[in-house]
């Protein structure tokens, strides 16, 4: 195995499912000291009793027959951790003048059809926007959902996150918009209605393949005002957190509407100065994790729970594996395979292991002990009370793993979560002790791919044709009174 695997893919990783918690749990949510919302069922009385099929086909109905539309759609992650109620969200907007007019906000992407072309731009700030990439196309005939997904990477970032593709795109044109949510054995059932964003709702609870899905569904217009999500099946790490309660993740589709104003402005999309117009993104490399590939960092030191020092010079000699983390739950299954590696090689005097805590001196030592001991992980630790990780080798955040070679010098250095670090590490071990230089390799590979990417950008410029336009900035909200990117 090559370890040119440890240098990972960085643009599509910020789109996977799990984005919003990862950002939760390596940055930090918004904290609120409220109580959460309580819905009131008082005013919703009137709403005659109703099949929950039916329910779901009016709805379909009322899609299918709309000729405009408009949300300020957001998903939002809830939940309580030790008494906080902590929140995360993002951006699932939509407005349509159909058939062929659009604005899209989802997640960290903008997609804008004016009717005659689509252009759309991805928020990244690793890739710098993609490095500025627009993409830009004529459309053919009238929109089409294949149109708007047709860009691999464009899809990804529409519909990676935690709520998943934008739902209002299917319902206003797929066939079949509810086959995403549903389970081929799907059975549906009545709630008891309630008020959402000032509208009576029924609500109608179903099966999907994740689990069970609840449509809040206004009693008048028939358009979509929430969904809730199977929170505890679609993020079990959170879910069985002891700290954690009260996990709920849903759309609000705020002031959605049939009847929206809007703005010409809405359907308009500036290309900024400057920008790399492309008729397809294409990803560039990762910027390499570290300018210390290779390199021997400036003295460190970490603490030994016995109140020793653990430094740079006492690791001379041996392949030392130094994983940074935190006792949140992202860092935990890091940890227990770097603990399977460590119970491997316990006996091998050649190779350091520690686990390395951020923690602050008001966490002792025992109760560090005791979160590794309830995540089953068994490795020597250290504590980085002097925050040499960060100020020396440049540890981001939790979990980041380094691995120094003999001489001290920095052969890996892996930021973020690896769910295969056991089948991974060994190797890394071996091929250092082989006295393989993986940073090297790494830095070559970066090489090559920096220069493949300039091939590939210079092709996909050229294949876009672009003429001037004029309207509301990419980054700009539009002037629209229901709509948001």
């Amino acid at each position: 195995m090559s370890a040119l695997v440890y240098v990972r893919t960085p643009f599509y990783t910020l789109f996977a499912n799990c984005v919003l918690v990862i950002l939760a749990m390596q940055i930090g949510c918004h904290r609120e000291k409220v109580k959460a919302p309580v819905p009131n069922s008082a005013a919703v009385q009137a709403l005659p009793k109703a099949d929950p099929e039916a329910i779901l086909r009016q709805m379909e109905q009322a899609y299918r027959d709309a000729t405009s539309y408009s949300d300020r759609g957001r998903v939002v992650l809830r939940y309580r951790e030790r008494g906080d109620i902590r929140t995360d969200e993002a951006p699932l907007a939509v407005a349509a003048r159909l058939p062929s007019e659009l604005r899209v906000a989802a997640y960290y992407s903008v997609v804008v059809s004016n009717g005659e072309r689509l252009r759309a731009k991805i928020t990244d700030e690793l890739s710098e926007d993609i490095d500025g990439q627009i993409l830009d196309r004529e459309l053919s005939g009238e929109l089409t959902l294949e149109q708007v997904y047709d860009d691999v990477t464009l899809r990804e970032a529409m519909t990676s996150g935690m709520g998943g593709q934008p739902l209002q795109l299917d319902l206003l044109y797929a066939d079949d918009p509810l086959k995403s949510v549903f389970a081929e054995d799907a059975n549906c059932r009545m709630l008891e209605p309630e008020e959402c964003d000032g509208h009576d709702c029924y609500r109608v609870a179903t099966g999907g393949t994740e689990g069970e899905f609840v449509f809040w569904i206004d009693g008048e217009t028939f358009v979509l005002r929430r969904l809730d999500y199977p929170a505890t099946a679609l993020l079990p790490d959170l879910a069985q957190s002891e700290v954690t309660q009260d996990l709920a993740l849903r759309i609000e589709f705020r002031d959605a509407t049939f009847e929206p104003k809007f703005d010409d402005a809405v359907f308009q999309f500036e290309v900024p100065a400057g920008a790399k117009q492309v008729r397809a993104f294409v990803l560039p490399p990762h910027p390499l994790p570290t300018t210390l590939f290779g390199k021997r960092p400036a003295a460190f030191a970490c603490d030994g729970l016995d109140g020793s020092k653990v430094g740079q010079h006492a690791l001379l000699g041996k392949t030392a594996v130094l994983l940074w983390f935190n006792g949140h739950p992202a860092c935990r299954t890091t940890i227990e395979q770097l603990s399977e590696v460590f119970a491997s090689r316990r006996n091998d005097d050649t190779i350091a292991v520690y686990a390395v805590s951020t923690e602050p001196s008001s966490v002792s030592s025992s109760q560090l002990e005791a979160t590794l001991a309830s995540w089953n992980a068994d490795v020597p630790l250290l504590r980085d009370f002097d925050a040499c990780g960060r100020d020396v080798l440049g540890v981001p955040w939790t979990p980041t793993m380094v691995v120094l070679d003999k001489e001290g010098n920095v052969q890996i250095f892996e930021v973020g979560a690896n769910t295969d670090l056991a089948q991974e590490l060994p190797t890394i071990l071996d091929r250092l002790r082989d006295g393989d230089d993986l940073a090297s390799e790494i830095i070559a590979d970066h090489n090559e791919q920096t220069a493949n990417y300039g091939r590939m950008l210079e092709a996909a410029m050229g294949e876009a044709v672009s003429p001037a336009t004029t309207g509301t900035p990419a980054t700009s909200e539009p002037t629209s009174d229901s709509t948001e990117t």
